[in-house]
Formats: C-alpha cells, sequence, structure tokens
C-alpha cells in the first residue's frame, strides 16, 4: 500500500493548502535555533525532512554548509535549484544512514516526524539521526505537544485557497492524530490524509536512549519558552550524541 506521506507531500494540492504557512515565524525561529546554539559557517547541518527547502536556504544564507534530505521527489527537485558549493539537497529516507558522523547539528523541524506506522521505524530513523552526527552533535526534534492537542482539537474545518475548498476533519484514534483532507477541483473529487503518531515525551526519551543520546533541554514554543505539558504547542527537544 503506497504510504500516505509519499503521495500528499508530492501532490501540488499540499503545497497549495499550506502555502499561508508563516515564513516570517519560521525565519524567527531559525534564527533563535543559530543564536541558541552559536552556530558558524564551519558547522554541518543536516536538514532532515526538509520539504521544498525554506529552512534549509535560509541557514544557508548565514553562512551555514547545510544539507537537506526528504522522500518527496517534487519538492527535491524544486529545492536543487537553490544548490551552491555549501548548500545540497538529496530524496533520502530519513530511516537510513546519509553520512556516518559527519554532521555537527541534525534539524527535524515542523513535525516532520511520527509519519511511520511500526515503532521499530521510529526508532531506525532516531538512530540514523544519531548515526549522522559526530560525537557531541546535537539533534533537534520539532514536534507538537500531543497533550496540548487533545484538549483543543477542533474536528472539522474548511480553508479556502485559490479557488479550491477544503474540508478538514481531525481525530485523535489509535494512537494517532488522523487528518481527512477532501476537495474539488476541475470537476474531480479528491482525498488525502495525514497521520502522525500521538508521541508523547516519555516515548521520545525513550528513543533517545536507544540510540544513546542524552536530552539536554525542552523548550515548548518557537519562542524557546519552557515546555508546558498542558498548555505549550510545541515539544522542542535538543539531543546530544553520547
Amino acid at each position: 500500500m503506497k504510504k500516505w506521506y509519499r503521495s500528499w507531500f508530492n501532490s501540488p494540492y499540499y503545497h497549495i493548502l499550506y502555502a499561508n504557512r508563516d515564513h516570517q515565524e519560521a525565519e524567527l525561529f531559525i534564527d533563535r535555533i543559530a543564536e541558541y546554539f552559536d552556530l558558524k559557517e564551519k558547522d554541518r547541518v543536516l536538514d532532515a525532512c526538509c520539504g521544498k527547502g525554506r529552512h534549509s536556504i535560509y541557514l544557508n544564507k548565514k553562512g551555514i554548509d547545510v544539507t537537506g534530505i526528504d522522500l518527496s521527489l517534487e519538492s527535491i527537485s524544486y529545492a536543487k535549484q537553490f544548490e551552491n558549493e555549501h548548500l545540497h539537497f538529496y530524496e533520502h529516507d530519513i530511516r537510513n544512514l546519509l553520512s556516518s558522523n559527519y554532521f555537527d547539528y541534525v534539524f527535524n523541524l515542523f513535525t516532520s516526524f511520527g509519519y511511520f506506522r511500526r515503532e521499530n521505524e521510529d526508532i531506525k530513523a532516531i538512530k540514523a539521526f544519531a548515526k549522522n552526527l559526530k560525537i557531541g552533535g546535537i539533534l533537534l526534534i520539532d514536534f507538537l505537544n500531543v497533550d496540548q492537542i487533545s484538549s483543543n482539537i477542533q474536528p472539522e474545518d474548511e480553508k479556502y485557497v485559490d479557488g479550491i475548498l477544503f474540508k478538514i476533519q481531525k481525530k485523535i484514534e489509535n494512537g494517532l492524530i488522523t487528518k481527512k483532507i477532501n476537495f474539488h477541483d476541475d470537476g474531480s473529487h479528491y482525498e488525502f490524509k495525514e497521520e502522525v503518531k500521538a508521541l508523547h515525551l516519555k516515548d521520545f526519551k525513550r528513543y533517545f536512549e536507544l540510540a544513546n543520546l542524552e536530552l539536554l533541554e525542552v523548550f515548548g514554543s518557537y519562542q524557546l519558552d519552557p515546555f508546558n505539558i498542558d498548555t505549550s504547542e510545541r515539544l522542542i527537544m535538543i539531543v546530544k550524541k553520547r
């Protein structure tokens, strides 16, 4: 069965629906990360699940050596037009090693984890992140806060973008946060879905131990506020390779 993320992330409708994502907020978050880690030009960053590369490109403008990887061939093909000596993009599965002990940082941003059905695949991805890092290297995972979402989930929503009415249904069931997306375009009906595992901090802590990673700090927002399990919208984890 074709995985939902392979069809949806390669669809032009994915980029239409999320075209209004706040680029300014994303860049401010990258600014804060760069300042927090004191990133330097010699540092090598792996942007795991980079999409069309907007965060990689912005990091590279700061002089950082960045490699972006993603499963979406459509996204990587688009991102490659921005490549330079210190910015490269590859179609690649995060469960597989890219370059052993090579990167100073691995960034997995904006809920780009928890897509795989089996837990051993999540663990495999975490272990691959660790293998890509040098000893003492840092992994940053930016995930959603499942506890806060459970209390504030909006079961139905509609968004009208570029002449298309997207009808969206959300639910949390069987350990998954599921979003169904229905719409019509040019006389045809389309239906896609997104599924993200409802992973908690305790789940990630277990994965980190299995990958010989040490959790250093947890933030709850893109402003790097302290994490609060009830109110924080994000679960941002800073992890070090032992």
